[in-house]
């Protein structure tokens, strides 16, 4: 009666938890009789330490003809509860779209993002936990590729920070290039 006994347990965390919020819950029973049954369990919340950065990329017409100009959007969204910093999205324009102009967002330290065209690296100072920034790449798609499919990846290629699910780094859009039909009735 009114003892303490203490239990440690050391644990490993789990591969792909980075980010997450992991709940224990520990509980005693008892073969004596009990009458206060509120303080038989406790629990305790563990955030896993660690960066989780998802990219998503889309384009605002995936049927368009030749000459017409699209819109290439890559959203990072930073789903972890650590900020991530120096961050490196690779999107290189493919053989078939010509690069126009871009709209880069300011990063979570309001300073303006950068892109390269010639590169295709979309460089962000930072990204803090639940943030998310989309890059517009405008694009016009070149004479003689009707009746193709092109393909834009964006990819996650550097963060200061680990990113512990790959899973989300990469994303893609792709467009299929109108062919003209045409028909000859005699």
């Amino acid at each position: 009666v009114g003892q303490t006994v203490t239990v440690d347990i050391e644990a490993t965390v789990g591969a792909g938890t980075t980010g997450t919020v992991i709940t224990n819950i520990s509980s005693v029973t008892t073969t004596e009789p009990e009458m206060n049954f509120g303080d038989n369990s406790d629990d305790v919340d563990i955030a896993v330490d660690g960066v989780d950065l998802a990219v998503t990329k889309t384009v605002d017409n995936p049927a368009p003809s030749e000459t017409d100009t699209i819109i290439y959007s890559v959203n990072l969204e930073n789903v972890s509860l650590t900020n991530a910093t120096n961050i490196i999205i690779t999107d290189l324009l493919p053989a078939g779209v010509t690069y126009v102009s871009h709209v880069a967002p300011l990063d979570s330290a309001s300073v303006m993002t950068t892109y390269v065209s010639g590169t295709g690296a979309w460089s962000i100072g930072q990204l803090d936990a639940g943030a998310n920034i989309t890059l517009q790449i405008t694009a016009a798609v070149d004479v003689g590729v009707a009746g193709t499919s092109i393909t834009n990846t964006a990819t996650l290629t550097s963060l200061t920070e680990t990113d512990g699910n790959s899973a989300n780094n990469t994303s893609t859009a792709i467009i299929s290039v109108d062919a003209v039909d045409i028909e000859v009735i005699k």
